[in-house]
């Protein structure tokens, strides 16, 4: 349980930041986005995992992660819902959430 809490507290704080510092301004708070068109690839496993690797670069900033999100996970339908629906076996390219 504080697993799983310590994960969703890190994982907000990754998508909070990753268009901020892809857009080249980390103190931006709402970056255009314009500016980033995809921050990671996302797959979905047989078994309904989604395994999200992110990543944002710029030349004085790299932020990169691996998230595992299990159905009945707290964010597991909004991310679903951001990619427009994922089946297993698929793969997509992540949006930024702004």
């Amino acid at each position: 349980m504080i697993m799983a809490m310590i994960m969703s507290i890190a994982s907000a704080l990754f998508l909070a930041l990753v268009p901020a510092v892809a857009a080249g301004d980390p103190l931006e708070a709402h970056p255009s986005c314009d500016d980033t068109k995809f921050i990671g690839v996302v797959s979905m496993a047989d078994d309904g995992t989604i395994r999200m690797h992110l990543r944002s670069m710029v030349a004085t900033a790299i932020v990169e992660s691996d998230l595992l999100y299990k159905p009945g996970d707290s964010d597991y339908d909004s991310i679903v819902s951001h990619l427009g629906g994922l089946a297993p076996g698929q793969s997509k390219s992540v949006r930024p959430w702004c």
